[in-house]
């Protein structure tokens, strides 16, 4: 049972990291564009 728990605590951080990773991704993905613009106004 003490096994299957820390596998469980194991899937589950990987679940966290993987959706940090994507929420990441997609503030970037947003982020990116609007300080590039802001770089090409400033120049």
């Amino acid at each position: 049972a003490g096994l299957a728990l820390g596998d469980l605590q194991s899937v589950k951080d990987l679940y966290d990291f993987k959706t940090l990773l994507v929420l990441f991704l997609i503030g970037s993905v947003i982020i990116l564009p609007t300080l590039l613009k802001r770089k090409r106004i400033y120049e």
